[in-house]
């Protein structure tokens, strides 16, 4: 018998969690069907308000007519829907995917506290994500199976340049959390030092654009520091060949996917050490650790980097091994879904 296995998520939005989802839209076998399904539509912004709500009654009419199915829930609004079908539907099976080390707000950890209690299974994205939700003595999480999924969403090729440059960049959300107001201080602390230095910036506006136009205008930093609109994996290898450094600063993370890709395409990563980046950015070895309360020694790390070219070439290379022989997120997808599907019939 063939299993359905529906992914459950928001919005199709762009994010680390819907872009590696996108990566499992064709993995259907003899075994089970698998299928990403959306609450809401944002990607299309001619979508008006009725358009979007006709989406959303379409996409949960759907899943209350199906019968007997797996699904799979990322974020709190999915949850919230599979919490209501798992009470009204006994033939669902339900797998709360967990992609942070820490609750975004009250409505997360209620809706994922109570989805948990219905859960079959757990899914993480990160030993760190495990840690900072599961390591809890809570009765919803005892004999529940926990897998830990890779959230390396594909494999990349290094570019072949490797020249040293003061060239800066960062890809991901415009949010607070991204803390992307001090990397962009940090960046003009490094200008001062390096003259011609650059910073691109590439991402959807997520509350923190404002905050970031402010402090380039404070800084004068209009033809040094650039920001750009969303745009696609091989669009940002064109401007990324160009850089030295990915930067990022995060308050928290889970698994840190844009950091991940960043290694993988020979840039040194300068981080946080938060979620699991701490885990696998190892500073002085495959990256530099950005110490929040110590920005001198931030800069000289910088700086003898750009300035030795043997430490340059071995830190580099100990970033693109880093992920040299690791599953990706859909491999793990396809395995645990056909354990799924065997485990059902």
């Amino acid at each position: 018998m063939v299993v359905s296995i529906f992914h459950l998520l928001p919005a199709d939005r762009i994010g680390g969690v819907e872009i590696a989802a996108s990566t499992t839209l064709n993995i259907n076998n003899d075994f089970y069907k698998f299928r990403v399904l959306y609450l809401f539509k944002k990607r299309n912004n001619s979508f008006s308000i009725m358009a979007k709500f006709k989406f959303f009654i379409n996409t949960v009419s759907f899943l209350f007519k199906e019968k007997s199915y797996i699904l799979i829930t990322s974020l709190w609004k999915s949850n919230v829907i599979a919490i209501l079908l798992t009470i009204l539907k006994k033939d669902v099976k339900l797998i709360v995917f967990l992609h942070s080390p820490i609750n975004a707000h009250f409505f997360d950890r209620v809706a994922t506290r109570l989805s948990i209690f219905f859960a079959k299974e757990i899914w993480v994205d990160s030993q760190a994500t495990l840690k900072g939700r599961l390591n809890r003595p809570l009765l919803e999480f005892k004999n529940k199976k926990i897998r830990i999924i890779s959230f390396m969403s594909k494999r990349l090729k290094p570019f072949a340049n490797s020249k040293r440059s003061p060239n800066f960049i960062f890809w991901g959300r415009l949010d607070n959390i991204k803390r992307i107001d001090k990397a962009i201080n940090f960046f003009y602390q490094i200008s001062l030092f390096k003259k011609g230095a650059k910073f691109i910036i590439i991402g959807p506006d997520c509350g923190g654009l404002g905050k970031i136009t402010k402090i380039i205008s404070n800084l004068n930093l209009q033809d040094k520091v650039l920001i750009k609109n969303p745009m696609h994996l091989n669009e940002i290898r064109q401007l990324a060949a160009k850089a030295t450094f990915f930067i990022q600063l995060s308050r928290f993370e889970g698994m840190g996917m844009s950091v991940i890709e960043a290694m993988q395409i020979g840039l040194i990563p300068i981080v946080t050490p938060v979620g699991e980046i701490g885990s696998y950015c190892k500073d002085g070895f495959n990256s530099i650790v950005f110490d929040i309360n110590n920005n001198k020694l931030n800069l000289k790390k910088v700086i003898d980097i750009l300035n030795n070219s043997k430490k340059y070439e071995k830190i580099r290379f100990n970033s693109l091994k880093t992920w040299e022989n690791m599953n990706t997120y859909k491999e793990d997808i396809k395995n645990s879904c056909m354990e799924l599907s065997l485990g059902n019939n």
